[in-house]
């Protein structure tokens, strides 16, 4: 069985394999993102449509330690997708965590492209190329015992990607989507903060994140229509279990608050 196959059976069954990097200590990240791509053929020949790229490992600070001189990214689905913009207060979106092994939760910035990116695109080329922005939760998941795993591991893993949910949409200037650089939030779990986190825990701003990806080997093309969800803004993931709520509470209006229950 090869490593695409364990992989995509994992994620159905809900058990661990051995990390590739474990296998073959040669496992490079290219091997990662080719393992990646039969998983997503395989995966979206039973089906599931793709609705855009995760970013991952975006915190810098880990960048020497992994071996990594950039973020990396994989598939979102629209199987994967839950939609928090009509959810109330007293009745927010939920998301079935008992479908992971070991979900994680993050806070992010969320953006939708009205016009295609391709690889080298620059900065000023990302800011004029978003429809929209919102503040959403990803969650992530590892079939890799104890989230031990490398990049090309996690690359390889669906990205690591387990579901993504969307908060009110905002339509914003460029000028307002590069000031997101330094929006602050605060991130709630059962109504107790649990950390607070910035734009710039990624890679020194959401739009960054994304420049930096297409900047990259093994940068994707980016059709118009693309979500993107451009990393954790507080600098990692965090466990998540059910019944919990989340809530991000942003520290500026541009974009609107989003909660989410786990079930």
């Amino acid at each position: 069985m090869s490593i695409a196959d364990e992989l995509i059976d994992a994620r159905r069954q809900r058990t661990y394999v051995t990390a590739p990097t474990q296998r073959e200590r040669a496992f490079t990240l290219a091997d990662g993102y080719a393992v990646a791509e039969e998983v997503a053929k395989r995966w979206q020949d039973a089906g599931h449509r793709r609705a855009g790229i995760k970013i991952g490992l975006t915190n810098e600070a880990v960048w020497e330690r992994v071996g990594i001189t950039a973020p990396v990214w994989g598939p979102i689905y629209r199987d994967n997708l839950i939609d928090a913009t009509t959810a109330t207060e007293s009745n927010p979106a939920s998301f079935p965590v008992t479908s992971c092994v070991a979900p994680r939760i993050e806070a992010e910035v969320i953006v939708e492209l009205s016009t295609e990116l391709g690889p080298g695109a620059g900065l000023d080329t990302v800011a004029t190329s978003i429809g929209w922005a919102a503040l959403g939760f990803e969650f992530v998941d590892c079939h890799y015992e104890n989230w031990v795993l490398q990049p090309p591991d996690l690359v390889a893993d669906f990205g690591a990607h387990a579901g993504l949910v969307i908060g009110p949409p905002a339509v914003l200037t460029p000028a307002e989507l590069l000031a997101l650089d330094t929006f602050p939030i605060e991130l709630h779990a059962d109504g107790s903060v649990t950390c607070s986190g910035s734009g710039d825990r990624v890679v020194g701003g959401p739009l960054r994140a994304i420049a930096a990806v297409l900047a990259a080997p093994h940068a994707p093309v980016l059709p118009a229509g693309t979500l993107i969800s451009t990393g954790a803004l507080t600098g990692g993931a965090h466990p998540v279990v059910a019944p919990q709520r989340w809530d991000i509470a942003p520290g500026r209006r541009q974009l609107a608050a989003v909660s989410v229950r786990t079930v």
